[in-house]
């Protein structure tokens, strides 16, 4: 990056991308309070919820 440019603006794009493939895939993006300690196990229902509904979608 130089001095006049000090803004990533392909972390900015790679998030607009990821978050349309979300959207396209038809899931939505939710933040979910819980114990650290749950936090695969959410993560893995997800998983198997939208793999249920025949989604299949790399995070």
């Amino acid at each position: 990056m130089s001095k006049d440019k000090n803004y990533d603006y392909t972390a900015k794009d790679r998030m607009k991308t990821r978050e349309q493939r979300i959207r396209d895939a038809g899931l939505s993006n939710l933040k979910v309070v819980m114990h650290k300690d749950d936090a695969v196990e959410v993560r893995n229902l997800a998983k198997k919820l939208y793999e249920k509904r025949g989604i299949k979608f790399n995070t």
